[in-house]
């Protein structure tokens, strides 16, 4: 599989497998998954799509993240969504921290 986007380089997902190995390395992993997310839809979804969302949902985002805009926001629009802010945190620095892993895991052990 080839993914490509104008202006960028392709990427072939069959050679970021390790010749050498059966287990990819780290870097390799981190390129399929990067690759997957590429190739997730580029549609932006309306508030009238959102709100019609009938899963759990988690929106975890720092308070000083000008890249995705207001959690809290977003979780007005999706019903029974639950907002977990990071204090001075932007969008680079939210993923790794503590509050961040604690709260992905409470969330998920609550829906068993």
């Amino acid at each position: 599989m080839i993914l490509h986007q104008p202006g960028r380089s392709e990427i072939k997902l069959g050679e970021l497998r390790s010749s050498q190995s059966s287990t990819p390395s780290r870097s390799r992993v981190r390129l399929c998954a990067l690759a997957a997310c590429l190739r997730g839809t580029r549609d932006l979804m309306t508030r009238q799509q959102a709100a019609r969302i009938e899963v759990p949902v988690l929106i975890a985002v720092g308070t000083a993240d000008d890249v995705v805009g207001s959690g809290s926001a977003l979780g007005a629009i999706i019903p029974g969504a639950q907002v977990l802010d990071f204090p001075n945190r932007d969008h680079m620095r939210a993923v790794g921290y503590k509050v961040y892993k604690t709260g992905v895991l409470e969330f998920l052990s609550r829906r068993g």
